[in-house]
């Protein structure tokens, strides 16, 4: 409900209220999710993240190095797609059943975002581009290594079949799902970026906000500061701090399942601005990708489609 309490007026700038650079301190992908026409209306207190996962022992049997996972989206493709030919088990477990942008951690490993706004909030269709084209591509590319039925499995599902070592790889969190923590066979690695210079991925978060008809301002910022400072936050939640000073507070830090959460969470965003028109251009991705993958769509229809999806959505 962020957007609309922002547009409507509800939310406080909070940037009259900190010191200058304060918001530099948190990570920038769940910092921008609380940012409305250049405000910066809550501050980050929880985030999180999705890694690559896989099947050292499907690895193996495939004839892939296993302590050399993919980097690329390319490297996924062919990887997944070797791991299918030579074991015929799924390469890439798939959740095209979320119902939400499919897959939107692979595309975040990129630099871009499947809608511009401008300062004004303007919003406008942004799929017409080298990052979204090759991310529809290389889902094209390893769709024959999806598990038979991977338009109706959401991320906890293939997670619990991961975990029980159906599929090679995955991209997702399996700790909060299943009891694949102390099991030796699988191994974590940052999501392969469209050409191996990023290391995006998805991530979600919560932030903490202030009414914009508090009467104490000034104390209200205060005690969200309060609970977002890393020493503080740090000893509230189990759930990971949204600065690098909080993770090295965390008593999760010397936690080595957790390694590749710690350098993959500064990166964790998502595929477009929070706007009122989130959850509907949302969907109109999810349609667009499940045409695509379902309905065999070529990209360069699909990319029309869809941008013509967001059009008539932003209006």
């Amino acid at each position: 409900m962020f957007a609309e309490f922002a547009n409507g007026g509800g939310m406080l700038d909070m940037a009259p209220y900190v010191a200058p650079g304060f918001f530099n301190d948190y990570f920038p992908g769940v910092t921008a999710m609380y940012t409305w026409q250049g405000a910066n209306m809550a501050i980050p207190f929880t985030t999180d993240t999705r890694i690559l996962w896989y099947n050292k022992d499907l690895f193996t049997e495939a004839g892939l190095d296993p302590n050399s996972p993919p980097k690329t989206w390319a490297e996924l493709a062919s990887m997944a797609n070797q791991i299918t030919a030579q074991t015929g088990r799924p390469g890439f477990g798939m959740d095209l059943g979320l119902e939400e942008f499919p897959q939107q951690a692979l595309f975040c490993a990129s630099n871009g975002s499947v809608i511009n706004v401008a300062g004004d909030g303007t919003v406008t269709p942004n799929v017409d581009t080298n990052e979204f084209r090759t991310f529809l591509q290389t889902l094209v590319d390893m769709k024959g290594a999806f598990q038979d039925d991977f338009p109706v499995q959401n991320h906890h599902a293939v997670a619990e079949l991961f975990a029980a070592g159906e599929f090679g790889i995955i991209i997702g969190n399996t700790l909060e799902a299943t009891d694949i923590r102390d099991r030796d066979w699988y191994g974590q690695a940052l999501v392969p970026s469209i050409d191996g210079s990023t290391h995006g991925s998805f991530g979600g978060g919560f932030g903490i906000g202030v009414s914009a008809r508090t009467a104490y301002p000034e104390q209200a910022v205060r005690f969200a500061q309060i609970l977002t400072s890393p020493e503080i936050h740090a000893k509230l939640i189990s759930d990971i701090p949204t600065t690098t000073a909080g993770i090295e507070m965390s008593d999760l830090v010397n936690d080595p399942t957790l390694a590749i959460y710690f350098e993959q969470i500064q990166y964790g965003r998502q595929g477009q601005p929070k706007t009122l028109f989130y959850m509907q251009i949302d969907n109109a991705v999810y349609l667009t990708i499940s045409e695509v993958l379902i309905d065999g769509k070529s990209v360069d229809d699909a990319v029309a489609d869809l941008t013509n999806r967001i059009n008539a959505i932003i209006g």
